[in-house]
């Protein structure tokens, strides 16, 4: 009401009516919460590393509302939601996250530059020139072996124990193989695994366009 009669925007009634009580934040914004911070904000939560910097985090975050890739802060905030739930179904509720997260990942690659069909010709071309490009194509057996991605998890994971750049190709590996696995159910259902493998599958998005789109340091 005061926007229209006063014509006042939501940021100068934000302002006027302030704090109330010891709160760290202002009412209004505590009765509806700014929705695109508190997704960046688990984004940084979820993604901060030494590899992925929260400046780096956050530019990722940006890009993603800009170009209408919300499916990712969704399917994080399933995630979590399933992650502290009682019951039997929370597992299985995290492993269709997962999937979910693999093809979210996929749509963000494509937003990116990606072309193709196939995760992989995407990733092979948006890395093309670096040294985690090098590494990702050396490993075609991974890429294409007929197997579910689970059977595969312990040659990726030695791959990603080798450190440096073999890190970030062997979750760039790991979207991969998830994405194609997308028709057979995950057989994972130790919770802390397939928490660290939906976080390696999100870092290859992050990783893909910290390393196309460079924050600027100054």
């Amino acid at each position: 009401m005061l926007q229209v009669h006063f014509e006042m925007s939501f940021e100068e009634i934000n302002e006027t009516i302030g704090f109330q009580g010891s709160g760290m934040h202002r009412t209004l914004e505590v009765i509806w919460p700014d929705w695109d911070a508190e997704q960046v904000e688990r984004l940084v939560r979820t993604l901060r590393a030494p590899d992925l910097s929260e400046d780096q985090v956050r530019e990722f975050g940006v890009f993603l509302r800009e170009n209408f890739q919300d499916a990712i802060f969704h399917r994080l905030q399933s995630f979590e939601k399933h992650a502290f739930e009682y019951g039997h179904a929370r597992i299985a509720g995290m492993q269709s996250d997962l999937q979910g997260m693999s093809v979210a990942v996929e749509q963000v690659v494509r937003a990116l530059g990606g072309q193709g069909t196939q995760p992989s010709k995407m990733f092979r071309d948006l890395w093309d020139g670096t040294e985690v490009g090098r590494i990702f194509k050396k490993q075609k057996t991974l890429l294409e072996r007929g197997l579910p991605f689970e059977d595969l998890l312990e040659e990726i994971d030695a791959l990603r124990g080798n450190g440096g750049e073999n890190e970030k190709a062997a979750d760039l590996i790991l979207a991969t193989r998830v994405r194609g696995s997308v028709h057979h159910a995950v057989q994972i259902e130790n919770q802390l695994e397939l928490e660290q493998l939906l976080v390696r599958v999100l870092r290859a998005a992050a990783l893909t366009h910290a390393s196309l789109k460079p924050v600027d340091a100054s």
